[in-house]
């Protein structure tokens, strides 16, 4: 049994509790009382590893184009926002669109693990760790660039264009992993990595049998994440023509999908 708890964190661990002044100080802090509030409070089944792990510090552009997003009064949590979407017209304004690129840093990397180790050292052994999405269904880049009305719209009054900017993005996502594979950077996540909508990856079925500790991680190595929430208002038919097409090239690179989040599959 999982218990989520980044709804209430905010307000059952606020920030004013905090004793660290630098902010790099108060994310150890904060993930640091985290999982002492999951042990003592919560009493979940939530495995906490002995060590720590810092992400690769990764740079990924923009599509050429920018959603501003403007966010209600939410004092810092999860809340509502509103964008005005980039591309109105997929005719006209496809070409506006580029691939994403992509950039590694890994000198800062090192760097923030050397430090990690200098302060928890005797405590904790520090690992890199890769993080570079969380879903990779596609239909969130889609509606931040063009919206979610147009999306449902499109597929009808511009099915053509709406199959392009589909496989756009289905490439580019391919692309994204294919650029993590290659450089090295994929780390396994069958342990307390966080999966797909509230999981972990806890699984004896990953990493593949041909894989050695000495190996480079690869996508078939990996758990993925696969949703399309926002079409829950969508037909069966039309999902199966504009969604699930463009994400099964995708998951099909990985060695297990969980797919769905908080829509009814």
């Amino acid at each position: 049994v999982l218990a989520e708890t980044a709804g209430v964190i905010g307000e059952v661990m606020p920030e004013a509790n905090l004793t660290c002044e630098g902010e790099w100080a108060r994310n150890l802090e904060r993930g640091f009382r985290l999982c002492l509030f999951q042990h003592d409070h919560v009493g979940d089944d939530f495995v906490v590893e002995p060590l720590y792990n810092c992400i690769w510090r990764t740079r990924v552009s923009d599509y050429g184009v920018w959603a501003e997003k403007r966010h209600g009064d939410n004092d810092g949590r999860l809340g509502s926002y509103v964008w005005d979407a980039p591309l109105k017209d997929l005719r006209k304004d496809f070409d506006k669109l580029h691939p994403r690129t992509f950039s590694v840093d890994r000198d800062a990397t090192f760097a923030y693990k050397a430090a990690l180790e200098e302060l928890l050292d005797g405590i904790l052994p520090v690992r890199i760790r890769g993080a570079f999405w969380w879903t990779l269904g596609l239909t969130w880049q889609a509606i931040d660039l063009i919206g979610l009305e147009n999306l449902m719209l499109f597929m009808y009054d511009d099915p053509d264009g709406l199959h392009r900017l589909m496989a756009f993005l289905r490439d580019d996502h391919i692309a994204h992993v294919e650029w993590c594979e290659a450089e090295g950077l994929l780390t396994l996540n069958n342990e307390n990595d966080y999966t797909g909508s509230g999981s972990l990856g806890y699984t004896p079925e990953l990493p593949q049998s041909d894989w050695a500790e000495a190996d480079r991680v690869r996508a078939k190595d990996l758990w993925v994440l696969s949703e399309s929430q926002e079409t829950v208002g969508v037909s069966p038919e039309m999902f199966a023509e504009f969604v699930l097409p463009y994400q099964l090239p995708i998951v099909e690179r990985f060695g297990l999908t969980y797919y769905g989040c908080c829509e009814p599959v």
